[in-house]
């Protein structure tokens, strides 16, 4: 994993993830791994089966995965970014709320004066010396 350059040198491992998750479809979807995707219950168990080398590699987001590494996992570590898929993040709200145009008018004024990109800057710093695996 650690000389992986591509996502086709990603296919021979074996990866974990917890079932349902946007980990598990990217995995599945986008690196379509030779092994099967093993599934777990929860994302710790998944943490769990990385460090004890049941499977080889799992997918987090940044800030998941920095906070693995310095707070739960002493042996694991960061290995790279993978390109985006179009597989992101979203909220959830009650079917027809009435919230929902007005959290979306706040996202995209926060997005339109630069808000919104100062908070990641400040509070998701992308770590200097990670390297970015290609497509």
């Amino acid at each position: 994993v650690f000389a992986a350059e591509t996502l086709a040198d990603l296919k021979g491992f074996t990866f974990g993830a917890q079932t349902g998750t946007n980990n598990a479809t990217y995995i599945d979807e986008v690196i379509q791994p030779d092994q099967p995707l093993v599934a777990f219950d929860t994302n710790l168990a998944t943490m769990q089966a990385l460090s004890d080398g049941t499977i080889d590699a799992i997918l987090e987001p940044l800030q998941t995965g920095l906070e693995m590494e310095t707070f739960q996992f002493d042996n694991l570590t960061l290995v790279a970014l993978l390109p985006d898929s179009g597989h992101d993040m979203g909220m959830v709200f009650e079917k027809d709320s009435a919230l929902v145009p007005f959290v979306n008018q706040a996202l995209q004024s926060l997005k339109d004066d630069g808000t919104l990109d100062g908070l990641i800057t400040e509070w998701l710093p992308m770590p200097e010396d990670l390297r970015e695996i290609g497509s």
